[in-house]
């Protein structure tokens, strides 16, 4: 029941010899040869598989699976795969595909024959097809729910203006797109917001009161005209705006109107309800309106 190691010459020409190490039953070698080289060193062994352990723990096995190399890390490399890791991988530079490199520190490439498909574990999501065609979900035509595309949502527009660019507004409820006119409605006409700020360009006033209309300026950040004792907000903190300033010494209610033209787009369709909006302030608490 001895173990033993020798040292083995198998070959009759002149070479370097071979060290090896039985196995339990002697009936199986491995060991260090050059195998018949003078410029690779191998590692061999009789049986099937070599592995390199750490405290009882397989770091790194490699095997002859049915005339397969396998090499499993972590693990005993039977999963039937070229390389099977068992853990988190880490690359510092890429990794490559047939020679094609498909994921590095600064990108990630899909890249196949005709058609590439991306899926979870409830089907098929994305399909990349040869011609440059997208596709969500497996494009079956049946019961069920469907794959969804989701957009990203803002209350805001964004500020970055790309052609083709998609997102949910939540202030309006509806899909916007960036297209030629500006952010919108998709292929129809752009839900443009428009500010109009006194002094009014093209403005003219109306009306038959009695008094004075001035423009002027509030700002709380410059604290000009920032309200009074009885209204000391009349703008808030950091709001500066321009106004129209109406001045009578009547005692009934004067009246005084200010039309403005603007011009609107030659695809404007209509108002978006409840979008139009008219900000007055007043320096006295009494009349506010």
């Amino acid at each position: 029941t001895a173990r033993g190691m020798l040292v083995a010459d198998g070959r009759t020409g002149p070479h370097q010899a071979t060290i090896g190490v039985l196995s339990p039953n002697e009936d199986q070698i491995m060991g260090f040869s050059w195998n018949g080289s003078n410029s690779t060193g191998y590692i061999t062994n009789t049986a099937n598989a070599l592995g390199l352990q750490g405290g009882g723990l397989d770091l790194l096995t490699a095997r002859n699976n049915g005339g397969v190399a396998n090499v499993g890390i972590g693990n005993s490399a039977n999963s039937g795969y070229a390389l099977d890791v068992t853990g988190s991988t880490n690359v510092s530079m890429g990794y490559a595909i047939n020679g094609v490199s498909v994921l590095n520190n600064t990108s990630l490439n899909f890249s196949a024959a005709s058609t590439a498909n991306i899926s979870a574990a409830s089907g098929q999501v994305l399909q990349l097809t040869g011609d440059g065609g997208v596709r969500i979900g497996d494009g079956a035509d049946g019961a069920g729910d469907p794959t969804l595309l989701t957009l990203d949502q803002s209350d805001t527009t964004p500020a970055a203006e790309i052609l083709g660019s998609m997102y949910y507004d939540t202030t309006i409820g509806k899909v916007q797109c960036y297209e030629a006119d500006g952010w919108g409605a998709c292929s129809s006409s752009p839900d443009n917001f428009v500010t109009l700020s006194p002094e009014y360009t093209n403005a003219v006033t109306n009306g038959t009161g009695v008094g004075t209309m001035t423009s002027d300026i509030c700002s709380d950040t410059l604290n000009i005209n920032d309200g009074s004792s009885g209204q000391p907000t009349i703008c808030g903190t950091n709001e500066t705006y321009n106004f129209y300033n109406w001045t009578t010494d009547q005692e009934s209610a004067e009246t005084k109107d200010i039309y403005v033209t603007y011009q609107l787009p030659s695809n404007f369709t209509g108002f978006v309800d409840g979008s139009t909006s008219l900000v007055g302030r007043t320096d006295n608490p009494c009349c506010l309106w």
